[in-house]
């Protein structure tokens, strides 16, 4: 999943199962369980074996919370601070 957004109100274009901000805890339910047991995937050619590669060694809770949450509360922890911001100097993320 590179990048899923919401204006946390409603998505333009939603998902079916996730049609608004308020189902977003069947979201992690659903990754948690998904991670927990990956199901082979045909459809897209990803079989068990490379989810569990592609989790990188995060166990499933693990990586959920960093789906859900955890991924851009760090960034804004490293990167919305005074000391960052006001340096004078553009440095890539």
């Amino acid at each position: 999943m590179l990048c899923l957004g919401s204006d946390m109100d409603g998505v333009i274009e939603p998902l079916d199962i996730y049609p608004n901000y308020g189902r977003t805890g069947d979201l992690a339910v659903h990754c948690f369980q998904f991670f927990t047991r990956p199901l082979d995937s045909n459809e897209i050619g990803l079989e068990k074996k490379k989810v569990k590669d592609l989790m990188y060694g995060y166990d499933p809770q693990e990586l959920t919370e960093k789906l859900m949450s955890k991924n851009i509360l760090d960034f804004m922890e490293k990167y919305f601070q005074d000391s960052y911001l006001k340096k004078k100097e553009f440095r890539p993320v």
